[in-house]
């Protein structure tokens, strides 16, 4: 059983996303008080758009919980970085996280032991580096739950920029995967994409001196009823920018779906492996 809590009429406020309205007109506030780790007036993933029975004498009813809006659950990295005359990468990262996309994290802040926090960190990281060491600061922010989280991290990555002859490649996209990991089976049951987000990622490089750009990947823009998604590489002065931005507008895609979601990540996934290639400036 969770909370739903009558709101007052005309009542409005910008921090309670997980409103509903029942069919006498009455709306209310539903709040599950038992997960210590979602801020009031919003919802964990697992409750968001199932059913459940609202329990009020007479008018008690079936209804459909809320799903909360993208925006709602936010995470942006910023990464600075500098490119080693070697090929070795260096630099910092600084996450920060608001709604569902803090919660989980915000657990295993509160739950484990500091080496269990960063081997939980390392092994984020192990998906998108091979090879690499942190150095993972205390978040700030922990509490209050409605504030934004902020999670500092230091990165040297060696062998990041690959030779190929005269040449250097380099993934502009160095951390966080968006892509799924799906299959060519047909699917009977509803995509669970775990909840409603927006992503943003900001990655600069810095090139070692004598090298500039020879050549940047495409920029790319997608968007369809279910997610969107949009990345751009540029070059100004001696840094490579690579910016992009997901967005996850459903909770959970048809099955007659299915198809469209495996385009849409063939592309992601494909934006994701793409490398700038860098020369030597004669």
């Amino acid at each position: 059983m969770i909370a739903a809590i009558e709101l007052p009429a005309g009542y409005h406020s910008d921090r309670l996303h997980s409103v509903i309205t029942a069919t006498t007109g009455k709306r209310y506030l539903v709040f599950d008080p038992t997960w210590e780790f979602t801020p009031f007036g919003q919802l964990e993933p697992e409750l968001q758009g199932s059913y459940g029975v609202l329990l009020a004498g007479a008018d008690s009813q079936a209804i459909r919980l809320p799903v909360l809006q993208p925006v709602d659950n936010l995470l942006e990295r910023n990464g600075k970085f500098a490119l080693q005359p070697d090929g070795t990468l260096k630099g910092n990262v600084v996450e920060l996280r608001s709604g569902n996309m803090a919660s989980y994290r915000r657990r295993l802040y509160a739950s484990r032991t500091e080496k269990e926090q960063r081997e939980a960190v390392e092994h984020i990281l192990e998906q998108d580096l091979p090879a690499f060491t942190m150095e993972l600061q205390k978040p700030e922010n922990l509490t209050p739950l409605n504030s934004t989280l902020k999670i500092h991290y230091s990165l040297t990555v060696p062998h990041y920029a690959k030779p190929t002859g005269p040449l250097l490649l380099i993934r502009p996209r160095i951390l966080g995967s968006n892509s799924e990991a799906l299959d060519q089976k047909p699917r009977t049951y509803p995509m669970d994409m775990d909840n409603t987000r927006v992503v943003r990622d900001t990655f600069e490089v810095e090139l070692p001196p004598g090298y500039t750009v020879d050549e940047l990947p495409d920029p790319v823009k997608l968007d369809s009823d279910f997610a969107s998604y949009s990345s751009q590489s540029e070059f100004k002065g001696s840094t490579v920018r690579y910016t992009r931005e997901y967005t996850v507008k459903q909770i959970e895609i048809p099955a007659n779906r299915y198809a469209d979601l495996r385009e849409l990540n063939s592309r992601i996934e494909a934006d994701e492996r793409n490398s700038a290639v860098l020369k030597k400036i004669n």
